[in-house]
């Protein structure tokens, strides 16, 4: 076998030849029994979701039909005319008004029927007509009402030829149309007391469309029937709409346990499969019932399986032909290769190539493999070394306190020790405590938006303490920002850039700081009526935040911004921002942009209210 070892070519024909002919012989031979049962199973569950989807598209259109009857609990007006049985000329216009506007909630609405038991009148909307009369049907008197009670006040009536409702001055030119009826008895709450009758009567155009796409005409059949057995659309010409369904596979759909299915049914009338979807609405129960005769269901399988199996001999010629000449130009190795040199390419470093061979490509294979090795340390190494450096720069940040700030606040304490007394004391070196604790503490990297708040108004009460008077500041926080998480210590810097450069201008000083969601994006906004930036340095400021240059380890006073924008994006990616806006007459709008596709926090993102 030595042969083998050491040739590519050998190999591959050897390969060819066992993993295509014996495979193509035995597949041609159950060719025909697979693809049979293969199609069969195709076809079923195509249908089944077929009908499942129709029938969610008629429990869709129907419960349309539905919150038509509910409109009269919505209506105040139209509620206090039922509720008493006003007949005056004003309550009667308008229910004319709302039976009109009720008809126009479904396309497909032919007339609008009320009967109210208090004052016994019947009312049509038909025809863009309004009719009133005394001889019209109260359905507490007929059948329905008895399906009306089963079903809670309200049942869906199926296809029938439409009626006047005994009202005989209507007139209407849809005379001998198809409709469904639904039928709501109004009650009184919380009496219980009937107030009366709603009827709606909608054409079937629409449900006859969404019928007609669920089946091939004149190769399979559709009805649509309800829990009575009355159809309501039916592709036999000698089912009509309205009749009963007396069909022997029906009894084998309602013995059935589930609300969808398939069976096979075999008698003198049909030899094929059934397939089933129950419809529950509410006020009745409907079933979509598909016939597919077992000669159009096996038709496209014989013929397939003849093409197939036709198509598998002038293979197996090919293939024995193909494989000698593939042998020289092609080897399985190198197609191994170029995979894995493609899934690299994809950014699978980490995937083991194991081609342990003598020849030439077993050579190849563990040069790159090597170089992969090498090329995954490097990118290894480096990107520990990215992540130390991040991380040195958030610590750096976090233990920043500016020494000249805390001689301030000490100065200021021990002046109010003096002249005030101890509870002011108190509440200063509180602040000063919370501020501290909240600052050095290392073992969280990310808050909440409110925890970091906190930090920032403890810093502001110290600074509004120094400056007496002089300062006014006001949180506008929308209470869907204040759970998000946030990098720590990312609004304190911009408060203090107002302290350091802006406020210096005679008169009070002013800051505000606001947030919202816009957009998926948590917008935080720090606003102050300091002198602001000259405009040249602030558009050189922006450049570099936009660019995120390292900080100048000089002490550059932009190093606390752009140490915070630099931390945005590597929490939340590169489309945070942080904008410098001049605001007019004087001062600076501050506005921290922080993409929330990639929360650290796992939060949910509330929409805005802001307080």
């Amino acid at each position: 076998m030595r042969f083998l070892s050491k040739s590519i070519q050998n190999k591959l024909i050897l390969l060819l030849l066992i993993s295509t002919v014996i495979p193509s012989v035995i597949s041609t031979v159950v060719i025909y029994f697979y693809t049979t049962e293969s199609l069969k199973d195709r076809v079923l569950d195509e249908n089944l979701q077929l009908l499942y989807q129709g029938g969610t598209n008629i429990t869709n259109y129907m419960e349309n039909v539905r919150q038509m009857t509910l409109a009269l609990y919505n209506n105040t007006f139209l509620y206090n005319i039922v509720e008493k049985g006003l007949s005056d000329y004003a309550s009667e216009m308008t229910l004319y008004a709302g039976l009109s506007n009720l008809s126009k909630m479904v396309d497909e609405t032919l007339q609008v029927y009320y009967f109210n038991s208090i004052n016994e009148h019947s009312y049509l909307y038909v025809n863009s007509s309004f009719i009133r009369a005394t001889t019209g049907m109260n359905l507490e008197d007929d059948i329905i009402e008895q399906e009306v009670q089963k079903r809670e006040n309200y049942t869906v009536e199926p296809t029938h030829i439409i009626d006047n409702y005994n009202i005989r001055q209507a007139y209407t030119n849809y005379s001998n149309k198809y409709v469904i009826s639904a039928h709501r008895q109004l009650i009184h709450y919380p009496s219980g007391e009937s107030m009366g009758n709603l009827s709606v009567d909608v054409g079937i155009s629409q449900i006859y469309s969404l019928c007609r796409q669920l089946f091939a005409a004149g190769n399979e059949d559709l009805y649509l029937y309800d829990h009575n057995g009355k159809i309501i659309f039916s592709s036999d010409s000698s089912s009509l709409s309205g009749q009963t369904l007396s069909s022997l596979w029906k009894a084998e759909i309602d013995n059935a346990a589930g609300p969808s299915g398939t069976f096979e049914f075999s008698n003198n009338a049909f030899k094929g499969i059934v397939i089933y979807q129950s419809i529950t609405l509410d006020g009745s129960e409907w079933t979509l019932a598909k016939l597919i005769p077992f000669s159009e269901l096996f038709s496209d399988a014989r013929q397939l399986v003849f093409i197939q199996s036709l198509i598998a001999l002038a293979c197996l010629v090919v293939i024995v032909i193909a494989t000698l000449w593939i042998s020289v130009h092609f080897t399985n190795p190198i197609r191994r290769l170029a995979h894995h040199i493609n899934r690299v390419r994809a950014g699978h470093f980490n995937e083991e190539l194991n081609i342990e061979r003598e020849d030439e490509i077993g050579v190849l294979a563990d040069n790159f493999a090597n170089m992969m090795q090498t090329i995954n340390e490097f990118i290894n190494r480096e990107y520990k070394l990215k992540l130390i450096n991040k991380t040195a720069e958030l610590k750096v940040l976090q233990s920043q306190i500016n020494p000249h700030f805390l001689n301030n606040v000490l100065q200021t304490i021990g002046s109010l020790a003096l002249k005030a007394g101890v509870p002011k004391v108190y509440e200063l070196l509180a602040s000063l405590a919370q501020m501290m604790h909240y600052n050095m503490g290392t073992s969280e990297t990310v808050v909440t938006l409110g925890k970091e708040m906190e930090y920032v108004e403890d810093y502001l009460n110290l600074q509004s303490n120094r400056f007496k008077d002089k300062l006014q500041f006001e949180f506008h926080i929308a209470d869907s920002t204040a759970r998000l998480n946030v990098p720590k210590m990312i609004i304190q810097p911009v408060v203090e850039n107002y302290f350091k450069h802006g406020f210096t201008r005679p008169g009070q000083g002013f800051i505000s700081i606001s947030s919202c969601i816009e957009n998926r994006f948590l917008m935080i906004s720090v606003e102050d009526n300091g002198i602001g930036i000259p405009e040249e340095q602030r558009i050189r400021l922006q450049e570099k935040l936009d660019e995120e240059q390292q900080p100048d380890s000089h002490g550059s006073s932009s190093i606390g911004l752009i140490n915070v924008v630099s931390r945005l994006r590597i929490y939340f990616g590169s489309e945070s921002t942080l904008s410098l806006i001049p605001r007019e007459p004087h001062g600076l709008y501050v506005l921290l942009k922080i993409s929330l596709h990639q929360n650290p926090g796992g939060l949910d993102i509330e929409s805005d209210h802001s307080r």
